[in-house]
């Protein structure tokens, strides 16, 4: 019988993340699927989340800074609700739920970065930062962090498969913290930067986030505009902090 059954304050490790898909997917055979996209350095399946039945696609990453885990949690928390939504015909907002998931299905990894996760740190547990692991604008830095090539990574590699894989109109990718739409970078050119820019004044309108452009990096945000073309924002969720997000406290952000 399909419910609610998601409330996001619980803190999730990847394998309780992966469980309620799991259960999700068995409440809503026609509307849930995953799948396994590819693995992480230490062998982890990174698992790939369709919801809808549009041919319209859009992605959703979340995680792959391993310390940002309240992302996932919000991933999971619009599989729930939108599910939801989608059979009882109801809306989220002023948007009907169901005409909306039957134009667009929603693409998502709810954790990029399982290893980061379970070790408690920002990078992979092969220690780089796998947002600046994308080929564009890549350039190589002793530290290591940036991989030993553009691409290099497994996780990156499995998130490249999937940008590959469907014809996205729009790319999110959910970071923590700080309010804020990252919606272009300045060699974004004028089409683009006006469509990017329009899709974030429609989420400004509903969360009050900031809206700001960048210098081009090997993030996948920007990886997603050059070469694919298409607008691609980093949103960095819940007031700032230096700390770690308390996940156990979702509904107070």
């Amino acid at each position: 019988k399909p419910q609610k059954i998601y409330d996001g304050n619980a803190y999730n490790t990847y394998e309780d993340a992966l469980s309620l898909v799991d259960r999700l997917e068995a409440m809503y055979p026609e509307l849930i699927r995953s799948y396994v996209g590819g693995q992480s350095y230490w062998e982890t399946d990174i698992r790939v989340v369709t919801l809808g039945k549009g041919s319209r696609y859009i992605f959703m990453n979340a995680n792959i800074h391993g310390t940002e885990t309240v992302t996932t949690n919000y991933l999971l928390k619009v599989l729930d609700e939108y599910a939801y939504a989608y059979v009882k015909e109801g809306k989220i907002g002023s948007y009907s739920v169901k005409p909306l998931l039957d134009t667009f299905t929603i693409v998502m990894i709810p954790c990029s970065n399982p290893d980061g996760r379970a070790l408690g740190t920002y990078n992979s547990a092969h220690g780089v930062n796998l947002n600046h692991n994308f080929p564009t604008n890549w350039s190589y830095d002793s530290s290591g962090e940036n991989g030993a090539d553009a691409g290099s990574e497994p996780e990156t590699q499995t998130i490249l498969g999937v940008l590959n894989q469907y014809a996205f109109e729009v790319v999110l990718d959910c970071h923590t913290s700080g309010e804020a739409i990252y919606y272009a970078d300045y060699d974004c050119g004028s089409t683009l930067k006006t469509r990017s820019e329009n899709i974030a004044k429609a989420i400004k309108s509903a969360c009050g986030y900031g809206l700001y452009m960048y210098a081009a990096s090997p993030g996948m945000a920007n990886y997603a505009r050059h070469p694919y073309g298409v607008p691609g924002l980093t949103i960095e969720m819940y007031p700032y902090t230096s700390g770690t997000i308390d996940c156990t406290k979702f509904s107070q952000y």
